[in-house]
């Protein structure tokens, strides 16, 4: 299940964002339910949140994962295993690449597999551990 569409991203982002990939609405979207699995919430036939409120925590995270994504991939792009550029050096001719993991880590929480951002939506919407569930 999708939790964010291409159309969301760009009412979100803006047109000038770049164009998510299939793979990158997936990947953001996992992420996300990944991070919610012990969340309890009212579902449809399809899984999908039935509360209004929960479903856009669900989108409002989901973009955010998104964002990062798009931004750790765009940073390490074309880089294999070495990463972008950290330093140089004009005179020695030196520099220093950083490793794509540490790119990665500025934007997601290497805890929670989550964007900064996307997780504090999902606090704030209760859909982060189990909590305490009461009946009637």
């Amino acid at each position: 299940m999708l939790y964010a569409t291409a159309q969301d991203w760009r009412l979100w982002a803006g047109a000038e964002a770049p164009t998510p990939t299939g793979r990158q609405l997936q990947a953001a979207s996992l992420d996300v339910a990944h991070a919610t699995r012990r969340a309890v919430y009212a579902v449809d036939d399809q899984g999908a949140p039935t509360d209004t409120g929960v479903a856009a925590a669900f989108r409002d995270a989901a973009l955010w994962q998104l964002d990062a994504i798009i931004a750790v991939d765009a940073a390490t792009a074309g880089h294999g295993d070495l990463g972008p550029l950290a330093s140089a050096s004009l005179d020695g001719a030196s520099y220093t690449l950083r490793p794509p993991g540490e790119v990665r880590a500025e934007l997601i929480d290497p805890g929670t597999g989550l964007a900064r951002q996307a997780g504090q939506v999902l606090a704030a919407a209760g859909l982060l551990g189990a909590g305490v569930v009461r009946a009637g």
